[in-house]
């Protein structure tokens, strides 16, 4: 399965959301039928999808991206990105980090499916 299809289909899972692919476009079933939705790529989508889910956000956290180790000591490089998170009942805790690179707005919208995909894949 495509990676983009299992993110959003867990995603919409999570959330209770019937989704589908129709004509090649991203769709949750609504009141007036079927609708696009794609929060890896809208904004808005996104927004409501770590809302309704009560994902949180930290933005420009230092996130990890390497690890040398010179004469025994371990040292990190970092840099900025994006940090989402979500604290089960049980205190478990799922959580994604993704660098800003070149678009920070597709790092959160990424940070918030995938948080919510991995929502899906470890239910309690």
């Amino acid at each position: 399965m495509n990676e983009r299809i299992r993110l959003l289909e867990q995603a919409a899972q999570t959330a209770e959301l019937e989704f589908g692919v129709i004509h090649d476009t991203f769709r949750i079933r609504c009141a007036e039928g079927w609708t696009p939705w794609n929060p890896l790529d809208c904004d808005s989508d996104a927004f409501r999808l770590a809302v309704q889910l009560g994902i949180s956000l930290e933005l420009d956290a230092h996130i990890q991206t390497d690890v040398h180790v010179f004469r025994g000591s371990a040292y990190g490089e970092y840099t900025q990105g994006v940090e989402a998170w979500w604290v089960s009942k049980t205190g478990k805790i799922i959580n994604s980090r993704q660098p800003y690179n070149t678009d920070q707005f597709a790092a959160v919208r990424y940070a918030i499916v995938e948080t919510a995909s991995q929502m899906w894949e470890t239910r309690e």
